[in-house]
């Protein structure tokens, strides 16, 4: 018996292998083909990559010397290191001094107001709680330069429109004050003007008041301020019997063309004409 090496070389020398599929042969250049054109494209996005980065370094580089280089900003030079990457060195020039400063302009009325409240003492340090006394408001501290006697028209009408500008339920009711006292009334009418938005909602909401006086100050000043929206609004609460006797003093107050129109058709005819009859009779609302 022959040993198994020289057997396996007897097998091995007369086998026959069968030829290749053509299929076969087919699939695998198809394979080779894809893997070969995955590479060349990873090789073209990779050398875009490099020729995007160094374009925007080119870019950055440009930008920078070009900042640099315009008047009134520190030099910029560019130079070549030794490790063959670029340096910027910069250094600092004199620069044009800005513009000076517009000299501050004077606070206005409620602007003092609020700093004369800031500055007054608000108690002793270690004094109990209840010995502190607080800082005025700031409509309290408007309505004692009100009393003051030797503030002037001028000074007296821009602390009223400050308390109109204010608009809280303090500052109106201050202001409301003044239109009740007939020493105070006119200036206090006059001051409303045409200068910014004013405190409708509120002075609305005082047309509601218990008190009769504040009320009656309330619907002067809703005429005085007169306008087609607020004349339209008014006349809708005359309708709906909303405060109807303080809404139609307000638009008997009005000089408003609108609001005249109305108290007139409201007097001659209709379910309001008793009601605007003894709102009229009162006389003037000035």
């Amino acid at each position: 018996m022959s040993d198994p090496e020289t057997q396996l070389d007897q097998w091995l020398s007369a086998a026959r292998w069968p030829a290749p599929d053509g299929e076969a042969e087919a699939r695998l250049a198809k394979a080779w083909s894809s893997a070969m054109r995955r590479q060349r494209v990873l090789a073209n996005l990779r050398v875009t990559a490099r020729i995007a980065a160094a374009i925007a370094i080119v870019a950055t580089l440009a930008m920078s010397v070009r900042w640099a280089t315009r008047p009134g900003s520190p030099q910029t030079s560019v130079v070549p290191a030794v490790s063959n990457r670029v340096v910027l060195l910069s250094r600092v020039v004199d620069a044009p001094l800005p513009p000076p400063r517009e000299p501050p302009r004077k606070p206005t009325p409620l602007e003092s107001a609020i700093l004369r409240a800031a500055a007054k003492p608000r108690g002793v340090i270690g004094a109990s709680l209840s010995s502190t006394r607080s800082a005025p408001s700031v409509p309290g501290e408007i309505e004692r330069q009100l009393r003051d006697s030797k503030v002037s028209t001028n000074e007296r009408e821009k602390l009223l429109r400050s308390l109109l500008t204010d608009g809280s339920n303090a500052a109106v009711q201050v202001y409301l004050r003044q239109v009740i006292d007939p020493a105070t009334r006119a200036t206090a009418l006059a001051a409303l003007g045409s200068f910014g938005p004013m405190p409708v909602d509120e002075l609305i909401k005082c047309l509601n008041d218990p008190r009769v006086d504040v009320r009656m100050a309330a619907a002067r000043t809703l005429g005085k301020i007169d306008g087609p929206v607020l004349t339209k609004r008014l006349a809708d609460m005359v309708e709906r019997d909303q405060n109807r006797r303080e809404a139609l003093i307000a638009l008997a107050a009005s000089d408003g063309p609108e609001a005249k129109a109305f108290v007139r058709r409201a007097a001659q005819s209709g379910p309001l004409v008793s009601a605007t009859r003894a709102v009229l009779s009162r006389g003037n609302f000035q």
